[in-house]
């Protein structure tokens, strides 16, 4: 009777950790430049010319955007923002902060005090900014934090000791976190050259992609055998990939 009793609670605790929303993490916008050259691109898939080039160029954002969303993982430089209701540790690092009911605000991905930044790979923290009590959007100063940065791994953020943190309005998007995601800066170089600071097993795995949107554009193939290939793109940018609730 007891044991069922630790299993059940256990069990709710869970589903509560699991199932109660306590954050929302989107992009605000992102780089029109492709993380690729172009002529990369074209030479992988043995095409010549330029006839072909805005077609190439829309099935690579085509690749760049299902392996983001396959991966969870941000390839092409860009802006997020990423609300939660509080930055005080004792609200989220256990359930008792639950009491705050409707909005909550429960367990959240951290380290120590920090909080993890949830895209990544993170290139700057860029601003912070909160409701107060009266429902006002004001900054917060970023000499307030710490910046933990870590282009392999998450990113993480943290309240400096004995700074103050305001009353906000009891909501769940009390507090935005602003930072910009993906691998660097693209430059152009003599001679129309780009580079990027892209792995290259992510470049490879992009290039893998583009070709098979490019071999199979239609939504069913006849006459052919067809064998995936997507343990190799799995190869390829697996070692890139974290599970951002854990990293």
């Amino acid at each position: 009777m007891i044991q069922g009793f630790f299993v059940s609670t256990a069990l709710s605790a869970k589903y509560i950790m699991n199932n109660v929303p306590n954050n929302f993490t989107f992009r605000t916008d992102r780089s029109t430049d492709l993380p690729v050259p172009l002529d990369d691109i074209k030479k992988q898939l043995g095409i010549s010319g330029y006839r072909d080039d805005k077609r190439i160029e829309d099935l690579t954002w085509a690749a760049i955007d299902w392996l983001e969303n396959r991966y969870s993982l941000v390839i092409a430089n860009s802006s997020w923002e990423q609300t939660v209701p509080s930055l005080r540790p004792e609200h989220w690092r256990s359930l008792t902060g639950y009491l705050g009911f409707p909005f909550g605000f429960g367990w959240y991905p951290h380290r120590g005090n920090a909080m993890q930044l949830l895209s990544y790979p993170v290139i700057s923290f860029d601003s912070v900014g909160y409701y107060d009590a009266d429902g006002n959007v004001q900054d917060y100063d970023l000499d307030n934090f710490y910046f933990m940065q870590d282009m392999r791994y998450s990113s993480y953020v943290e309240v400096k000791q004995g700074v103050e943190i305001p009353a906000t309005q009891h909501r769940p998007d009390a507090w935005s976190l602003f930072y910009s995601c993906g691998y660097g800066e693209i430059t152009s170089q003599a001679g129309g050259t780009v580079t990027t600071a892209l792995p290259a097993g992510i470049v490879q795995a992009i290039k893998v992609v583009v070709g098979e949107f490019n071999e199979n554009r239609e939504g069913s193939v006849i006459g052919s055998i067809v064998s995936p290939v997507q343990m190799g793109i799995d190869r390829l940018i697996g070692p890139y990939v974290l599970d951002v609730w854990g990293a």
